[in-house]
């Protein structure tokens, strides 16, 4: 499988710590398949400084799912601004139907993550849930496999 060549990656990040450190040897290696191009994470408040200090991201955008991304006409926001952002690529971390929702609207043209909670139409690559138990960071780099990255460095 060819590399398709991203140039604007979004990355919408899990919320707990020990899943946050173990999606980091993702992000370094998406990186280092696509070298020039701009990594974005968005993330809650509560894990963004693990996200910020990060050489492999440009930028780390705050989900406030109580503030300004609440609801319906805050994750109609968040799709605006991702669509003003130009992503090429959504890499969706976390599991949840809302994660991958606001990159749809956004019209991010490549979206991927698992099949979970009905949100596979709203994947344009999707691999189903595993059914044994997987470490986390082998878990997050499934996703990476359907664009062809792949590494065996798991050093964040």
């Amino acid at each position: 499988m060819s590399i398709h060549k991203y140039r604007n990656i979004l990355i919408r990040a899990v919320n707990r710590i020990g899943d946050t450190i173990n999606s980091l040897p993702c992000i370094k290696a998406l990186d280092k398949a696509f070298p020039d191009a701009q990594i974005t994470v968005l993330t809650k408040l509560a894990t963004a400084d693990l996200y910020r200090e990060n050489p492999y991201i440009e930028e780390t955008l705050i989900f406030e799912d109580k503030g300004i991304h609440k609801g319906v006409r805050g994750r109609l926001r968040l799709s605006s601004e991702f669509r003003a952002r130009h992503f090429d690529l959504a890499v969706i971390f976390h599991n949840c139907f809302d994660a991958a929702l606001s990159p749809f609207f956004a019209g991010i043209p490549e979206r991927i993550g698992y099949v979970r909670e009905g949100r596979g139409f709203l994947l344009t690559r999707n691999l189903p849930f595993p059914d044994e138990p997987i470490h986390r960071t082998d878990y997050f780099l499934e996703i990476l496999k359907l664009i062809g990255v792949t590494t065996e460095d798991k050093m964040p």
